[in-house]
């Protein structure tokens, strides 16, 4: 939705991002995603989500002023931007914060809010790689408390994040970001992409190929990562730890990436397993 990102600066020094809409001929669905992103900042307070400053919706320019988080997206530091790769800890720390913001999402609303895009390049990162979820532009209410169990609305989302019961059936629920999440978990391990076209079919869908039989296990799972990844799995002393976080959205009894969503739980359930691996 966002075309032009640019650095400003508040009266009291204060450094923020100023992002401007693009001027597109489907206006009104542009109208809908800058809405619902002003709507969704202005109702939420927490440290990994990007703090919203102000907008601006006047004779046809759409802007809106947020938090400036000056250390790319986690996307760009998996691959490698940054020059250095992120190690273990790193990455155990981003999906713990990442599991913090999506759980108060959630959980700790008003009203529970569904993100509906979280993946790599939607996670900003601090000059100490702090987390902060961004881009509300497809973000939804949920149900709460009134008895109905989804929402009906057409499919927004980013190919290889999107919930697959979602994506067949139009039934929006908190469920479905849980898969995102489980998406994004696969990714922080292996450092994939969650498509890759140019790898033979078995290994394309990566949530697929890393839950696949024939990659579980502890010393599998190591030769699936990113060298960098894997190099810090010796050297960090999370050795007894690497096998937990990697098999965390595949495995049994903490499913995230898992297709039926009955079988996901919950992302306050996700957030205090991360916890405790930590721990």
């Amino acid at each position: 939705m966002f075309g032009t990102v640019y650095r400003g600066t508040l009266d009291d020094g204060t450094l923020v991002a100023v992002k401007r809409a693009e001027k597109r001929l489907d206006d009104t669905q542009l109208g809908v995603e800058f809405q619902s992103e002003i709507k969704t900042l202005g109702r939420v307070e927490h440290f990994n989500l990007v703090k919203f400053y102000g907008c601006l919706d006047c004779d046809g320019e759409r802007i809106v002023v947020i938090e400036h988080v000056p250390n790319g997206t986690l996307r760009e530091h998996l691959e490698g931007f940054y020059g250095s790769h992120l190690d273990l800890t790193a990455r155990l720390d981003i999906a713990i914060d990442v599991a913090h913001a999506v759980t108060y999402l959630h959980t700790y609303t008003d009203h529970p809010i569904i993100h509906r895009d979280i993946k790599s390049s939607n996670i900003l990162l601090t000059e100490t790689l702090r987390a902060k979820v961004a881009d509300f532009g497809f973000a939804r209410f949920g149900t709460g408390d009134t008895g109905v169990t989804h929402i009906s609305t057409q499919v927004r989302g980013t190919a290889g994040y999107l919930d697959p019961e979602y994506l067949k059936t139009y039934q929006l629920t908190e469920k479905s970001d849980v898969y995102s999440f489980g998406v994004l978990l696969v990714e922080l391990v292996s450092g994939r992409r969650p498509i890759e076209t140019k790898r033979e079919h078995k290994e394309r869908i990566t949530a697929k190929w890393v839950c696949n039989e024939e990659v579980h296990g502890r010393e599998r799972y190591r030769n699936i990562g990113s060298k960098p990844l894997s190099d810090s799995c010796n050297q960090s002393g999370f050795g007894k730890d690497t096998g937990t976080l990697s098999t965390m959205p595949c495995s049994d009894k903490t499913t995230a990436a898992e297709h039926e969503k009955v079988r996901r739980n919950s992302m306050e359930y996700k957030e205090g397993f991360l916890g405790a691996v930590v721990l």
